[in-house]
This record gives structure tokens, sequence and C-alpha cells, in this order.
């Protein structure tokens, strides 16, 4: 508690909404758009194994606070919304795989350190989490981290070959299978958005021949696109079906069927795209 008034004694003009910045960017918010967008817009070779780890990761953490059920600082020390149990660190632990994966993958680490620190400390100025919840997110996530890399090497060094419907069925069951043994209304989102998403970009992999590079215009199109279909099923179709935990995995299984599969189907269909594969991420 003393790290805690310690730094919110730091009373520098605009550092609490940096601070609320960085802890934007460690969000489901910021996830549920930037994660599509690259789906959409980016190397899909890049894209598809850091998905499926940082929504596994999502799994993690969660099961994680559920299994040790440490309570976060105080209220009154909360300059920001929070919910739920403190350890681990969501934003540390989702920061860490989802920056160090790009960092490692591009080669760049200084700013993939800097929003890893930075979303992290911002959790503990904001008061909604004591320094062992953002330290212990900052191992967990590293280790996950780890491990990805690793499977991704052994899995590229391989040259596997996958066949795409039994690796279909075998998403759909584990996204099914998470509310199941963790019924929460967190796990059935992650569980069918995990099952969706998945499904979607092998499918996309094995039978469309989807191009994330595009023109600046195209790209903005799937975007807007893109959002408007992910608002319409989750706005729209949970405020009209009943709220049982089934029907609401449905439609996160349908929003991640949307964003990994939808959206490039569009382009492919609409002519969203460019010829030939880029190597990175397009804008014109």
């Amino acid at each position: 508690m003393a790290i805690i008034h310690a730094l919110q004694s730091i009373q520098l003009p605009g550092l609490l909404p940096v601070m609320k910045i960085f802890t934007f960017l460690g969000s489901e918010t910021f996830y549920l758009f930037i994660l599509p967008v690259l789906i959409w817009c980016w190397r899909q070779d890049i894209v598809r194994p850091l998905v499926i780890v940082v929504l596994l990761n999502f799994m993690l953490n969660f099961a994680l606070k559920e299994a040790f059920a440490l309570p976060r600082p105080p209220a009154y020390l909360h300059w920001t919304a929070a919910s739920g149990y403190g350890f681990p660190s969501g934003h540390a632990q989702g920061a860490m795989v989802l920056f160090g994966y790009l960092g490692w993958t591009l080669k760049q680490y200084w700013w993939p350190a800097f929003l890893i620190l930075g979303i992290g400390l911002s959790r503990i100025y904001l008061g909604v989490h004591y320094p062992h919840d953002v330290v212990g997110g900052w191992t967990i996530g590293f280790m996950v981290l780890v491990v990805a890399i690793a499977v991704v090497n052994e899995i590229r060094k391989q040259s596997l070959v996958i066949n795409a419907i039994p690796v279909v069925f075998i998403s759909v069951f584990v996204g099914g299978m998470i509310p199941v043994l963790l019924p929460r209304e967190f796990t059935v989102q992650i569980g069918g958005l995990f099952a969706g998403i998945t499904a979607g970009l092998v499918l996309v992999q094995y039978y469309l021949p989807f191009n994330p590079a595009a023109t600046f215009g195209h790209q903005v199109v799937k975007v807007v696109v893109g959002m408007g279909g992910l608002w319409l099923l989750r706005s729209g179709f949970l405020s009209v079906t009943p709220d049982w935990n089934l029907m609401n995995w449905v439609i996160y299984l349908l929003i991640g069927l949307w964003i990994g599969g939808g959206v490039p189907w569009c382009a492919v269909q609409l002519g969203w795209q460019k010829e030939r594969p880029a190597p990175g991420l397009e804008a014109g």
C-alpha cells in the first residue's frame, strides 16, 4: 500500500491522463479493437499464432485469478474502474504477451518494453493493483510468451501440415469446454470468441485466398465494416436474445467467426485486397 500511496502522491501535470491511456492499452476494449484490425490488415503468418496465444492467455489469467482469489487494493485508492480479483494483473500479463510477441516478431524491443512497463505501472498508480499483482502478471505473461515462441518456432521448423477440419472441431470443443469447467460470464464470452476466431482463421488459411494487404481506402472499409458487424452482433443480438449461457456463447462464436472469417470473406468477394501478398501492413 505504501508504494501505491507514494506513486499517487506524484501529481505532475498530465500524469493521470497518461496513466489512463496506458491502462486503456491493456483493456478488453483495446484488445477487442486491435486484434480484429490485425487479423484484417496484417500478415496472417504472424497474426494467427498471436491471436490464439492472446486468447489462451486471457483464459489462463481468469483461471488464475479465480484460483488465487486475492483482493484488489481498497476502493478508496481506485482512480479508475476495476472489478474482480487482483492477482495476477490481467493488464500486465496481457501486455507482456501481446507486445512481447510483437517485439519478438518484429525484432524491435524498446517500444514493447516501454508499453509493457507503462501499462503495469499505470495499474499501480491508479490504485487498482498491488505491486505484486503486476509483477506476478509480468512473470506469468513472460512464461506464456516463452512457451508460445518455442511452440511457434517448432511448428515452423517441422513444417507441419495440419488438417483444417479437425482443428476447427478442436477449437470449438476447447471453446465450449471453458465455460463448462469454469462457468462465468467472462468464460462464456472468451470461450465463444476463441472457438469462432480460431475456426475462422483456420478456414480462411486453407480455403480462402485472403490477402490482408490493401489500399488505404480498402483497409479503412474493412475496419469500418468489420467493426460495424461486430457491434451489430454484440449489441443487437445480445439485446434481443434470452440471457442464457448457451445463447451468449453462440453469439460470441458468431462474433469470432465474423472477425476471423467473415470480414476476410467479404474482402475477397468484394475486392478489398491487393492481388499479391505483401510482407506487412499496407497503407496505400
